[in-house]
């Protein structure tokens, strides 16, 4: 029998693991001593599965586990064909235990490749929680839509005296035929709510986000304010217009999260009669209901957020038995989705590449809508039943907020898939990196 030799890793804060080599071929004893090897080897592994990895802060101490790790599953996975080439049945058992630590491994690579996640993600949570430049730039962008509201309410037939506010609630007359009501649709999160609280509950825990941990916090109502948009609700109100929520959080069911984001939105200082009943236009509770079914009263289908906006438009809100027509002159969100989301994610999820062509095509008519000042550039729908874009008969214009870089459509867009260090280094070495001339 050839001498069994060891393969030693070099650890940075890791269990010393020693990996046997299989012989082609064993006797009696020799197959004892290779058990030996392979009991010592499950008993290290052990050792390294109980070390204290998330303790670590270190992002190069985690590449370095994470390359570490990978060595040792290869090294498993020469153990494992060496003895199933031999075919012996003794081996069986040695084979099956092998199995089980290289399943183990995978585990722990995951939970390793998490935490290095984690750690890449963690400035942006910083940035959104504390910078001055994010507060800057909620307030720059938020004076900014003030004055493009102001000129899309200039257009003709916008009616800007039909909207009272005296009162103990919110009024509305019957629009003039062809007339109608200026409408501002506004995303919630990280648009007039800042989340970062949330955010960061998750990466200190090591937690996914999920529709059950969102609520629990939705129901404390301590978001703090994306900086410039109670102002501007404000402002939208005060001029004749209305402000109505396009926002993925639930409309309706057991779960309905309006009085709780209106109790939020309250406590940052607008008053609760500008948010009737009626300007709420979030997602359903059921993804089985088509477009046909989506009315005033009936908001259950998990739609896109366009056909909420495109219902807006072609039909007429019945407001304390008086009909009045809107129309959505602005849209205002964080995600490249709040906008025209029929084409950001139809069928699926557009990559990065083809939305900036598409903005850059101006036969669209798609880039020119944000930050929009001119009444010539019309409103646009994305019909997802022909695949083409339709001019709308009035003018509108795009607001986006600088939002929260840590998720967003903008990730799948440009990997294909949820965050993760390594696509990210893979995308950026391929087509975004300075690389030196070699000396």
């Amino acid at each position: 029998m050839n001498k069994i030799s060891k393969y030693l890793l070099a650890t940075g804060g890791l269990a010393t693991l020693v990996v046997p080599t299989v012989a082609a071929s064993c006797d009696g004893s020799e197959l004892e001593k290779k058990d030996n090897e392979i009991k010592e080897l499950k008993e290290q592994l052990s050792q390294l599965q109980n070390s204290k990895d998330q303790q670590t802060t270190s992002l190069n101490q985690l590449n370095q586990k994470v390359a570490e790790l990978e060595q040792i599953k290869k090294t498993i996975g020469e153990q494992l064909k060496a003895l199933q080439e031999q075919g012996r049945s003794q081996d069986v058992e040695a084979i099956n235990s092998l199995k089980a630590e290289k399943t183990e491994l995978d585990k722990k690579i995951k939970a390793l490749e998490k935490e290095r996640n984690n750690i890449a993600l963690a400035s942006s949570n910083l940035w959104n929680s504390v910078s001055g430049e994010k507060h800057i730039m909620g307030q720059q962008v938020y004076a900014s839509a003030k004055r493009l509201f102001d000129k899309m309410v200039t257009q003709e037939n916008v009616e800007l005296d039909k909207v009272k506010k005296d009162g103990e609630k919110v009024t509305v007359e019957a629009t003039s035929e062809g007339k109608f009501i200026p409408v501002v649709f506004m995303d919630i999160d990280e648009t007039v709510l800042n989340n970062f609280k949330y955010q960061n509950y998750l990466m200190v825990n090591r937690l996914n986000h999920s529709s059950k941990l969102f609520t629990e916090y939705i129901n404390k109502a301590i978001s703090t304010e994306v900086n410039g948009a109670i102002d501007f609700i404000k402002h939208v109100w005060s001029k004749g217009g209305v402000v109505m929520f396009n926002s993925n959080r639930t409309q309706t069911g057991s779960n309905s999260h309006v009085e709780k984001s209106k109790e939020n939105i309250v406590k940052l200082g607008l008053e609760p009669k500008l948010m009737p009943e009626w300007i709420w236009w979030m997602r359903g509770d059921d993804r089985k209901q088509g477009i046909e079914q989506y009315s005033q009263t009936n908001k259950s289908p998990r739609i896109s957020k366009e056909e909420r906006m495109h219902w807006i438009n072609t039909h007429k809100l019945t407001i304390d038995g008086k009909q009045a027509q809107f129309k959505v002159v602005m849209r205002v969100g964080d995600d490249i989705s709040d906008f025209n989301d029929n084409y950001t994610k139809q069928p699926k999820q557009i990559s990065s590449k083809e939305l900036v062509d598409t903005m850059k095509d101006s036969s669209v008519g798609y880039g020119v809508l944000f930050g929009n000042d001119s009444l010539d550039n019309k409103s646009i729908y994305y019909n997802p039943k022909t695949n083409k874009w339709e001019k709308e008969d009035f003018a509108a214009s795009y607001v986006l907020i600088p939002g929260n870089s840590s998720h967003g459509s903008w990730i799948n867009q440009a990997l294909n898939d949820y965050f993760d260090l390594q696509k990210v280094e893979e995308l950026l070495k391929k087509d975004f990196m300075y690389t030196p001339d070699s000396k």
